[in-house]
């Protein structure tokens, strides 16, 4: 499994986190988009210089 991956997975798992949180905690669900945010940019960087989009 590349690194990027796993950044994939680990994306789509804070999403899936994010949204149960929602309902329960809407400031821990904002807060937790700010991390999200920041993977999904990492990701999208890491693709660009390698030139990989899927």
């Amino acid at each position: 499994m590349s690194d990027d991956d796993r950044l994939e997975t680990v994306l789509t798992t804070l999403l899936y986190l994010r949204a149960d949180l929602e309902s329960l905690d809407p400031a821990a669900a904002r807060a937790l988009s700010v991390t999200i945010d920041m993977v999904g940019e990492t990701l999208t960087a890491r693709r660009v210089r390698s030139g990989s989009w899927d």
